[in-house]
């Protein structure tokens, strides 16, 4: 069922979708604190890697998107997918700035791929046909 899979837009549709709810794209800093919690570790999950989350693999590698909260053990203080599902976007530059992600700033942030450690940051061409997940924040009050 659709309505089960995680969201995935392009990077600016990422930052609109956020900001009609009156929220934001997380920052690094913020999606590692929900990742992580009070530890550091590799995954989600603990510091070894296991194909248990939201995302599966075909022998090919192509990937397969499961339903969000697939895996329970792919989670952390009780958000889901943060290490699985689709690696999800993050606070980065506008479209053609430059930025220290790449200094042509035709590439964006994301992170949460199950292939690579929490901490890893991810960057990915900013195409309007690259779709990536999404996660909003907002400021605490």
């Amino acid at each position: 069922d659709e309505k089960d899979q995680p969201a995935t837009l392009d990077f600016d549709l990422a930052k609109v979708y956020c900001e009609n709810k009156g929220m934001r794209l997380p920052t690094e800093a913020e999606w590692l604190a929900a990742a992580m919690g009070n530890s550091i570790k590799d995954y989600v999950w603990g510091d070894k890697f296991e194909r248990t989350a939201a995302t599966s693999y075909t022998d090919n590698y192509k990937v397969n998107i499961e339903p969000v909260m697939s895996y329970p053990t792919d989670q952390s203080q009780g958000i889901y997918d943060l290490n699985g599902s689709a690696p999800e976007w993050i606070e980065g530059p506008k479209r053609g700035e430059a930025s220290r992600y790449c200094a042509d700033g035709r590439t964006c942030p994301a992170m949460g791929d199950i292939r690579v450690p929490l901490y890893q940051k991810l960057s990915f061409l900013c195409y309007p046909d690259r779709y990536i997940g999404v996660r909003c924040a907002k400021d605490a009050n």
